[in-house]
C-alpha cells in the first residue's frame, strides 16, 4: 500500500505537466489534464509495477518532478529549476542507474533554458541528489567490494570479488529495422522490449504528432523542448537497453505532448480531437498479463517440503529463474549460494567463486533448487565434489510452476 501510493504520484506528476503545457486559455484545459493522469494511470508500464518493489515508477516520479520543476522557472530567472532538477534527477540516478537516459535527455534543456549557470547548477544538485540516493550505497559497495558500482565497471575498478570484465544489463537491444520501427512494433503488440506480450500505440502517436507539430507550429518553446527531452531521453534508452519499463517516466509524460501537440495542430477542435485521441488509445491498449497473486499465508505463498537436518544446511539455487523469494522460508541457519550467476562462474578464480567453494565443500546437507525441471544447471556441482541424487519433491509456490528442491551427495572428487 505504501508503494503504491509513492507510485501515484507518477500519473498525477502526468497530469500536472499536461495542465503546464497546455495553453491557459483552453476551455476545459484542467478537464484534459485529467484525462491525460488517466491515460497514464491506464499505461501498461505503471500497471505492471504499481505497489510493487520494482523501482522504475518511483524514479519515473523523480525523473518528471525534476521536469516539472525546470519548466515552472520564471523566464527572469531561468536557472531558478535547475538546482531542483539536478537534485530530484540525482537522487534517482542514485536509486536506480536506469535514470541515466533522462539525466542526459534533461542536458539540452538546461543549456537552452539558462546556458553555464545552469548546468552548473544542476550539477551541483546532482551531486547532493546522487549523493542523498545512492552515494551510501556507493561506498557500501566500495569498503565490500572494492568498486562502489560493483559489479559494474568492474574492468575500470578490477574487484577481485568479480571477474575484471564490463558487467552490463543485457537488454532487449532491437536488430535490423527494429531500431526504427519499435514504436510500430509496440503499436501493433507482442513480447517486444519485456517478458510480456502487450500493446500500447501511445509511442508511435507520438512519433507522428510530435514531427508534424515541429513542422508546423513550433511556436511553443516549452513543448519545443519537451519533444527534445523525449527523443534524447528514447534514444540512450534505446542504445542502454531497450527494456521498456525503464521508460516509466516517459509513458507517463507522452499523452501530456500528444494532447499539447493536438492543440496546436487543431486549436478549432482541439478538447474534442484530444479527448478522441486519449480514448483511442486508452481501449487499444493492453496491459500484459502480470503475475499478480492474492495475499496469503505464508506471504509469499512458499510451502517447503520437510527438510533434512545437519551441523551446516546450505541450498544451491540453480537456474536463470528468478526465485531468490523462496529464501526466505527456509530455517535461519541454512545458508544460500549460487555458484553460477550473471557475475560468478564456478570455474573462476575469483573471491565470490571461492566463497561459494567453501561454503558448499562444508556444506552439510546439500540441497539444489532448481527454477523449473528440465532447465537445472548441475554443471557446477562436481566441482564441489557433489552430484544430484535421488528423487526431487517440489516447493509450492504461488508464483511459480515447478520449482523442485533436489538433494546432492558426496563424491570422492576434492
Amino acid at each position: 500500500a505504501v508503494m503504491g501510493a509513492l507510485h501515484g504520484l507518477l500519473p498525477g506528476l502526468g497530469a500536472l505537466l499536461a495542465l503546464r503545457l497546455l495553453p491557459p486559455d483552453l476551455p476545459r484545459r484542467r478537464f484534459l489534464a485529467s484525462a491525460c493522469g488517466a491515460l497514464a494511470l491506464s499505461a501498461p508500464i505503471f500497471r505492471a509495477g504499481v505497489g510493487t518493489s520494482q523501482g522504475d515508477l518511483l524514479v519515473g516520479a523523480l525523473v518528471l518532478a525534476g521536469l516539472l520543476a525546470l519548466l515552472s522557472a520564471h523566464d527572469e530567472d531561468p536557472t531558478r529549476g535547475s538546482l531542483l532538477w539536478g537534485l530530484l534527477t540525482g537522487v534517482a540516478l542514485g536509486l536506480k542507474p536506469t535514470a541515466f537516459a533522462f539525466a542526459i535527455a534533461g542536458l539540452p534543456l538546461l543549456a537552452l533554458r539558462g546556458g553555464s549557470p545552469a548546468l552548473l547548477r544542476a550539477a551541483l544538485g546532482g551531486l547532493v541528489g546522487w549523493g542523498v540516493g545512492g552515494g551510501w550505497w556507493a561506498v557500501a559497495l566500495w569498503s565490500r567490494f572494492d568498486n562502489p558500482v560493483f559489479p559494474m565497471m568492474n574492468d575500470v575498478f578490477q574487484s577481485d570479488w568479480a571477474a575484471h570484465d564490463h558487467f552490463f544489463d543485457q537488454g532487449y537491444f532491437p536488430s535490423g529495422a527494429d531500431w526504427v520501427l519499435l514504436p510500430l512494433r509496440f503499436a501493433l503488440g507482442g513480447e517486444h522490449s519485456w517478458f510480456y506480450e502487450w500493446r500500447d500505440a501511445r509511442w508511435l502517436a507520438v512519433c507522428i504528432l510530435g514531427p508534424a507539430w515541429l513542422a508546423r507550429r513550433r511556436d511553443d518553446r516549452d513543448l519545443g523542448h519537451l519533444l527534445l527531452w523525449a527523443g534524447v531521453a528514447y534514444l540512450f534508452w534505446l542504445r542502454s537497453s531497450a527494456m521498456i519499463r525503464y521508460l516509466a517516466p516517459l509513458e507517463a509524460a507522452v499523452p501530456a505532448l500528444l494532447v499539447t501537440c493536438a492543440v496546436g495542430l487543431a486549436r478549432q477542435r482541439a478538447v474534442a480531437l484530444s479527448l478522441g485521441l486519449l480514448v483511442a488509445l486508452a481501449a487499444w491498449q493492453r496491459a500484459p498479463d502480470f503475475e499478480r497473486v492474492s495475499f496469503s499465508t505464508p506471504p509469499l505463498g512458499v510451502r517447503l517440503p520437510p527438510l533434512p537436518s545437519g551441523p551446516h544446511p546450505v541450498l544451491v539455487t540453480s537456474g536463470d529463474v528468478p526465485i531468490s523469494y523462496v529464501a526466505p522460508a527456509f530455517p535461519l541457519e541454512w545458508t544460500h549460494v549460487r555458484p553460477i550467476s550473471s557475475i560468478v562462474w564456478h570455474e573462476d578464480e575469483t573471491w565470490l567463486a571461492r566463497r561459494a567453494a567453501a561454503l558448499l565443500r562444508n556444506g552439510d546437507p546439500v540441497l539444489l533448487l532448481t527454477g523449473q525441471d528440465g532447465e537445472v544447471d548441475e554443471s557446477a556441482l562436481p566441482t564441489y565434489g557433489l552430484v544430484r541424487s535421488g528423487p526431487c519433491q517440489p516447493v509450492e509456490t504461488d508464483l511459480d510452476e515447478g520449482v523442485l528442491l533436489c538433494p546432492t551427495v558426496r563424491t570422492n572428487a576434492p
